[in-house]
């Protein structure tokens, strides 16, 4: 199917409606302005109709030649450069559409006129006539042209969007400003000589203009005038209301919207600035996927990291859990054993969220794994903590941590906790909880931890976990981005509560 049989259709349908329409304007101004009467007036009448549908059959023709076998649907097989030279042919069709009209238009008018008038040379008065008219017909097939320079735009117009070119370096735009000059200054040399013919007239056989008369010639000349231009630069500027509904989905950086392309509709600025836009948002694809890369391996490391948890050491079980806001975070738990039968459990977050706080949260587990030996209680090792972590820590951001010692052979659980934390202990059937009441580690952290110590006996469950909100402190509150989204806890089961445990969770 062709291109002819859509739009072609539609666009000879708008054809013979303008020209009819234009017809009974030249009838009316040839009676009304001019003065023609009688058979005078009715061989005026056969000649316009007849060259009238002489101009139809023209642009008929041209649009079909010019929109043969075009149709969008048979280009899903070919090449981005037959895209291109389908899209320019659309684009440029309304602008040869425009000139072929008024060629087309000022030969048959001329015909035209030599049927009325005869051949040359012709006496002072005819000769006088040929040339107003000539004049008048100018700026009427100018005008029709311009009409019709519109209607093929906004009837092509979806057929170039289906075609989805978003960009391409061969494409060379121009300006929209001189069709809106062209068609301003068209509309109103056109009224001024329809006025300046019709005073003539009017002197010429004796009587005064009438003001009615001009007040209409002014009033329907700047109607269609205004008709044309609000065309004209309502296909201008619903590529700008586009653009700005891109632009605004943009600056709301929501990311499945973000890489939205918009295809190229209009030669002229709108369609260089939907371009420019095409091009942004081509590299901010290029970006996301470095991000993505990075992400990805960052969430591979964290796995890494948090996936060597020791289930097991003598008769304690251990569990580890950890909630995520996003791909990566800093929430992290960890068992380390160590010297002297005993064992040391920890749980945090980093606030922050993203790569940076996987980064610090990387390396607490780091300094935590290769220095907790070094350390004779949770409370020294997590003073020490506070001082290496702030070097490589920003400024608004906080490490909640919560670490466990547990000395089987004291029987006896060394807790230290700083931000968000809270230590659950169940044993002999009763729970009994306590939170931090240390602000989280950071730039403008407390120089000291306060350590607890709490008796072990028999059959127990110890857990380490982040609080739900409010202050963590009694002194000043802390600001939002110090509180973390993500949340992690440990926990550590002896005499068959882990197995338990674990199938709980």
């Amino acid at each position: 199917m062709s291109l002819f049989s859509g739009p072609g259709n539609r666009l000879v349908v708008l054809y013979a409606l303008i020209l009819a329409a234009v017809s009974a304007g030249m009838l009316l101004s040839s009676k009304y302005v001019v003065g023609h009467e009688g058979d005078e007036l009715q061989t005026l009448v056969a000649v316009v109709l007849a060259g009238h549908a002489g101009i139809l059959l023209l642009l008929c023709l041209f649009t079909f030649q010019r929109l043969e076998n075009r149709g969008p649907e048979e280009l899903q097989h070919k090449s981005m450069d037959a895209e291109l030279r389908q899209w320019k042919l659309l684009t440029g069709f309304p602008k040869q559409l425009l000139w072929f009209t008024f060629i087309s238009s000022m030969a048959v008018a001329q015909i035209c006129h030599m049927i009325l008038l005869g051949l040359p040379p012709w006496s002072m008065d005819t000769a006088n006539q040929y040339a107003q008219s000539t004049l008048s017909n100018l700026t009427t097939y100018l005008a029709l042209g311009l009409i019709f320079y519109s209607t093929a735009r906004w009837v092509l117009r979806p057929f170039i969007m289906e075609l989805r070119l978003y960009r391409h370096e061969d494409i060379r735009f121009k300006s929209a400003t001189w069709s809106f000059i062209l068609a301003a200054v068209c509309g109103q040399v056109y009224m001024l000589l329809r006025l300046v013919r019709y005073a003539g007239t009017a002197r010429r056989e004796g009587d005064s203009p009438d003001f009615v008369t001009f007040a209409a010639i002014g009033v329907i000349v700047s109607v269609v005038t205004l008709i044309v231009v609000y065309g004209m630069s309502r296909y201008l500027f619903r590529d700008i209301e586009r653009l700005t509904e891109g632009l605004r989905e943009l600056a709301g950086f929501r990311r499945g919207e973000l890489l939205r392309h918009l295809p190229i509709g209009s030669p002229y600025e709108a369609g260089e600035l939907t371009l420019a836009f095409n091009a942004l948002q081509g590299r901010f694809e290029r970006e996301y996927a470095r991000l993505d890369r990075d992400i990805q391996l960052a969430v591979q490391v964290q796995q890494q990291l948090l996936s060597n948890l020791q289930p097991a050491l003598g008769d304690w079980r251990f569990n580890g859990e950890c909630r995520r806001a996003t791909e990566v975070g800093g929430g992290f738990y960890d068992v380390i054993p160590l010297d002297g039968g005993r064992a040391a459990i920890v749980a945090g977050c980093v606030t922050g969220n993203g790569l940076p706080s996987a980064l610090v949260m990387s390396s607490v587990l780091m300094l935590l794994r290769s220095r907790m030996q070094d350390a004779a209680t949770a409370g020294e090792w997590l003073t020490r903590l506070d001082q290496e972590c702030k070097p490589i820590m920003q400024e608004d951001m906080r490490v909640h941590i919560g670490i466990g010692m547990i000395d089987n052979d004291r029987e006896t659980l060394h807790v230290a906790m700083a931000g968000q934390m809270q230590l659950l202990l169940e044993h002999n059937g009763s729970t009994s909880g306590t939170e931090s009441g240390a602000e989280p580690l950071g730039r403008r952290s407390p120089a000291s931890v306060t350590e607890k110590i709490y008796p072990l006996a028999g059959a127990c469950r110890v857990t380490l976990q982040m609080t739900e909100g409010g202050d963590v402190s009694a002194g000043e509150a802390l600001d939002d981005a110090m509180f973390p989204e993500d949340s992690s806890s440990i926990t550590a089961c002896r005499n068959g509560e882990g197995k338990r445990h674990e199938e709980e969770q």
